[in-house]
């Protein structure tokens, strides 16, 4: 349900940025309640497609990655065709489209982990717009060819050496016994959420102040 209402939420606040907020397209995408039966439909057409496909081989990590793409206007004309999930209004006009891509989960990275603090906050951190995967796409690059190696993750940050988030995750840092992560500017993912929840259920203090690049010798952990 965490990943239905982000992902509705991050459609509505693109909708509404770009001018394209009409009743019945917010209905269907930008709320929780109008998106969830079409990502249902997609997600369990692509995953059968899958197993058809390959089977029961789905990697190292016994688990698929889906990725899940949503979109209106021009975007979804060109989708539909292979989205298997456009919806019309009554007047005709398309309520956008849903597609899923169905994947191996990758193994989960080798320690030491290894993160280069690189890039400036995004222009809408509240919305998971897919041309972020585009912008990203030079950074990307630059961790591949690092001279100590892969790396694997980018942290974004401000000017002044707060860090944000990663370019695919959410950032913490244990500082005293507290989790510090950033409270605004950033893409509040699932797993923050989850994580937020449960510090909430253990008593462990939470510090809604991004942690600072100059601190890092205080931290415990990250």
């Amino acid at each position: 349900e965490t990943h239905v209402e982000r992902t509705a939420a991050s459609v509505g606040s693109m909708l509404a940025a770009g001018g394209g907020g009409a009743a019945e397209l917010q209905a269907a995408l930008g709320t929780a309640a109008g998106l969830r039966p079409r990502l249902d439909a997609a997600v369990a057409a692509a995953v059968r497609e899958y197993m058809r496909e390959f089977g029961r081989r789905v990697g190292g990590a016994g688990e698929l990655k889906l990725t899940l793409v949503v979109n209106w206007g021009e975007a979804a004309e060109a989708a539909k065709e292979g989205a298997g999930c456009a919806e019309a209004a009554p007047d005709g006009s398309l309520l956008g489209s849903v597609g899923c891509h169905v994947a191996p989960l990758p193994p989960l990275p080798d320690p030491p982990i290894r993160a280069e603090v690189r890039g400036a906050p995004r222009a809408n951190a509240a919305a998971k717009d897919s041309s972020w995967v585009a912008d990203r796409a030079p950074l990307e690059a630059l961790m591949r060819s690092a001279e100590v190696g892969p790396i694997n993750e980018l942290l974004l940050a401000t000017e002044s050496g707060e860090l944000l988030e990663g370019s695919q995750t959410n950032f913490y840092a244990i500082v005293d016994g507290a989790v510090h992560t950033a409270g605004e500017g950033i893409l509040e993912g699932t797993v923050r959420r989850l994580l937020l929840e449960v510090c909430g259920r253990e008593g462990t203090p939470v510090v809604l102040s991004p942690p600072r690049l100059a601190d890092a010798g205080r931290g415990e952990g990250a």
